[in-house]
This record gives structure tokens, C-alpha cells and sequence, in this order.
């Protein structure tokens, strides 16, 4: 697609297929379900990408680890911000990258949300 092809699809003055969208999604390193989250079209529960930024920053894993399963570094910081959801094989592919079971995400995710409730509730912040 040329540069004016993408000015005009961005100005909403031109069409593109659905096919032609995944394929320029997928050479940006995007999906179409990112697509649909950035886009508000999905909603998205960022509990997840910040609980999972939590562990990484706590385990000292750089941005570009997840690499290998197909997570770069801006996609990693858009589902640790909230704005988009990742697939459960990703997360669990990076999951098992760290060495840390699923069941213990679910479980530590559980811990700091009641933490974070219970900071909150008794006012410390």
C-alpha cells in the first residue's frame, strides 16, 4: 500500500479490505484484535497486562524478552497499560518464558488486586 493509500484510509476517505487490513496489521506486529481493542470497538481488562507488568518489573525481565513468542516491546507495554489483551496461549507462552505457572499469575493477580482494594479502602493513598 503506498503512503497516500494509508493517508487517505486514515483520513476515512478510502476503503480497505479486510484481508489487505490483517496483512498491514501483521507487518506493523499487530493483530486484528489489537486493532479492535485500540480501536474501542473491544473492551479490554487491563487487570491482567498490570498485574502481569508487576511480576516482570519484580522478576527484572526487560521489555524485549517476549521477542521469541511474538510479544515486542510495544505491544507488551499496550497490554501492560490496558489497552489491549493478548490471546491466553501468548500470556501463557510468556508465562512459561519467566518459569512462572499460570495458576500462580491467577493467584498473585488475585493477591495484589485485593491489596491494591485494600490500600485504597483504608485510605493510605
Amino acid at each position: 500500500m503506498s503512503k497516500n493509500g494509508i493517508v487517505r484510509l486514515e483520513n476515512g476517505t478510502s476503503n480497505i479490505s479486510f484481508e489487505r487490513l490483517a496483512e498491514l496489521l501483521k507487518f506493523m506486529g499487530y493483530t486484528l484484535s489489537d486493532f479492535m481493542y485500540l480501536s474501542g470497538e473491544s473492551r479490554v481488562d487491563g487487570g491482567y497486562g498490570e498485574k502481569f507488568h508487576i511480576i516482570r518489573y519484580q522478576q527484572g525481565y526487560r521489555d524485549d524478552f517476549f521477542i521469541p513468542v511474538g510479544v515486542n516491546p510495544v505491544r507488551l507495554k499496550l497490554f501492560e497499560s490496558g489497552k489491549i489483551l493478548l490471546p491466553y496461549d501468548v500470556i501463557d507462552a510468556m508465562l512459561g518464558l519467566m518459569h512462572i505457572p499460570e495458576q500462580d499469575f491467577l493467584i498473585l493477580s488475585m493477591e495484589v488486586r485485593m491489596i491494591i482494594l485494600f490500600i485504597i479502602s483504608t485510605g493510605w493513598i
